[in-house]
């Protein structure tokens, strides 16, 4: 027997209807370049298919937002570079013969270089 009071009306709570779902940045990034090419009422036909009739204009809203928001999209997704990048990037170089000593005292220091052998520590234990 149920605990409780018994239900003079009604069939109490309803189930939860989850009907949101979560779309991949490549996904919305497929959406804007279709609607791009063949318009919208092609885009909400290919990738819209299986909503109602009477919900087609809300998926139309989610397509312009996307349109709206292309860039943020591809840099997502890696096809464009960051723009708000802090690395520098710099041209390879060659050491000083000063900061070439630095380098090998430094590793002599570690016991990573034998100087007597000349070669680096077979184990490749370089943590210590």
């Amino acid at each position: 027997m149920p605990k409780g009071r018994t239900r003079i009306n009604g069939s109490g709570r309803k189930p939860a209807n989850h009907c949101r779902t979560a779309v991949c940045n490549y996904k919305k990034l497929e959406v804007i370049n279709w609607h791009a090419k063949f318009g919208l009422e092609s885009t909400l036909k290919r990738f819209f298919s299986h909503i109602a009739d009477g919900k087609l204009r809300a998926s139309a809203n989610q397509v312009y937002r996307w349109r709206n928001s292309r860039t943020a999209i591809a840099e997502a997704c890696g096809y464009i570079e960051k723009s708000t990048s802090t690395v520098v990037v710099r041209e390879p170089c060659l050491l000083r013969a000063d900061g070439e000593d630095d380098v090998v005292q430094l590793l002599v220091e570690s016991g990573i270089l034998d100087t007597e052998v000349g070669i680096i520590d077979s184990d490749d234990d370089f943590d210590q």
